[in-house]
């Protein structure tokens, strides 16, 4: 049985995990966020969430890596993504009024 219509996961796989259903749902809404600028014309605003993202991992990896090591880059990982996704929607809603 799979949890959300986007993203096929086992239900066991995201129990196993600790993951509630209601995370992958969400996850599984925002999509390829990105791609929706890249292919409406907006290029430079995906261009500003790249640059923008590869300043938040440079820091977050020379912070929480040194610091708590293997946890720290997935810590780094789990937030860049968390980051990029929500700015990507963000941009989204402003230039389309939509989501």
């Amino acid at each position: 049985e799979a949890v959300g219509a986007v993203f096929r996961v086992p239900r066991r796989l995201v129990r196993a995990r600790g993951l509630p259903d209601e995370a992958v749902q969400r996850v599984g809404l925002a999509g390829p966020i990105g791609v929706v600028l890249l292919m409406t014309g907006n290029e430079r605003q995906s261009l500003y969430v790249s640059v923008i993202s590869l300043a938040m991992l440079a820091i977050c990896c020379f912070t929480l890596i040194p610091a708590y090591g293997l946890n720290g880059a997935a810590m780094t990982t789990t937030l860049i993504i968390a980051a990029r996704t929500l700015t990507s929607v963000a941009m989204v809603r402003r230039l389309f009024r939509t989501i």
